[in-house]
C-alpha cells in the first residue's frame, strides 16, 4: 500500500506513526478490553487505572510487563491487592491446578516481540491521584499521551437496569475521568 510521508500503514487499518507508536492512557481500565483493543490497534498503553482487585489481576496477567511497576495509591491498597492474590492462589491450590499469577504471562506474552506490554498500573481509588502524578511516573509531559480511555461505571447516571448506585463513587466517576483526562 502507498505509504504516507512519515506514516506506516497497520495490519489494523490505521496509519501509524514511523518513529513511535501512539500512546494512550487506560482509565477504570476493568480487566482490560479497551487496552486490548488499542493494543491490537498499534498503541502502546503507557499506564492504566482501576480500583476493583480482581480486575487489577486480570489486567496485569493479560496485558502487564513482566515485572510491572504497580503504583499503589494508598497504603491500603497494596494490601487489598495483596489479599485478593493470596486469596487467588489459596483457591489454585485447593483446585489442585496452580497456574501462578505472574504480570504478563497471558494474553500479551502470545503477541508479537514488538507489542509493547502496559508497564505501568495504578491500583486504588482515581480520585486521590492527578494527572500530574501519572505523567511524572511515567516520565511523559502534559500533551504526549496521544489518548486518554476508560470505562468509568455507568451506575449513576445510566438509564437502564434497577440504577441502584451503591456508593457516591460510582456517581462521581465520569466527573473524575474527564478531569484526569484534561490533565494527561
Amino acid at each position: 500500500m502507498l505509504g504516507v510521508t512519515g506514516f506506516q500503514y497497520h495490519n489494523s487499518g490505521l496509519w501509524l506513526p514511523h518513529k513511535k507508536r501512539p500512546t494512550a492512557v487506560d482509565l477504570f481500565c476493568g480487566c482490560g478490553g479497551f487496552s486490548t483493543g488499542l493494543i491490537q490497534a498499534g498503541f502502546e498503553v503507557v499506564a492504566a487505572v482501576d480500583n476493583d482487585a480482581y480486575s487489577a489481576l486480570t489486567y496485569m496477567v493479560n496485558l502487564g510487563s513482566y515485572p510491572i511497576n504497580i503504583h499503589y495509591v494508598e497504603p491500603e491498597d497494596k494490601e487489598r491487592l495483596n489479599k485478593v492474590l493470596e486469596e487467588e492462589i489459596r483457591q489454585q491450590k485447593k483446585e489442585g491446578v496452580y497456574k501462578g499469577i505472574i504480570s504478563g504471562s497471558g494474553w500479551i506474552r502470545d503477541r508479537p516481540a514488538d507489542t509493547p506490554p502496559v508497564r505501568n498500573f495504578w491500583f486504588g481509588d482515581i480520585r486521590k491521584i492527578s494527572g500530574k502524578d501519572i505523567l511524572d511516573a511515567i516520565g511523559m509531559k502534559p500533551g504526549e499521551v496521544d489518548l486518554v480511555v476508560g470505562g468509568p461505571p455507568c451506575q449513576g447516571f445510566s438509564t437502564a437496569g434497577k440504577r441502584e448506585v451503591a456508593s457516591p463513587y460510582r456517581w462521581h466517576c465520569y466527573r473524575t475521568k474527564a478531569k484526569r483526562g484534561r490533565g494527561l
